[in-house]
């Protein structure tokens, strides 16, 4: 199935861990406060701030769930992106 969000909108696919400061792999469900995610999809009217493909930073309560097809997504408007990661 396609997808593609209107206007500044940003599809992400929650990624299913995240490494912290030790090198010690926590997984996403023990996190309170962010979320790393991967942007799937990008509305036309978005800036080219980061791409498809990239890993953001966005607050735990940013946007809204969506299942597509048997996957969990969220939509967020590109300004609730709090951080890019630049090496994944």
């Amino acid at each position: 199935m396609e997808f593609k969000p209107l206007y500044d909108r940003v599809l992400l696919k929650p990624l299913g861990t995240t490494e912290n400061a030790s090198g010690v792999y926590v997984p996403q469900s023990t996190t309170d406060r962010c979320n790393r995610m991967r942007v799937v999809a990008m509305g036309t009217d978005c800036l080219p701030i980061f791409s498809v493909g990239d890993n953001v930073l966005v607050h735990r309560y940013a946007g809204t769930e969506v299942d597509i097809g048997d996957e969990k997504f969220f939509i967020v408007k590109q300004c609730d992106a709090l951080a890019i990661f630049l090496s994944s």
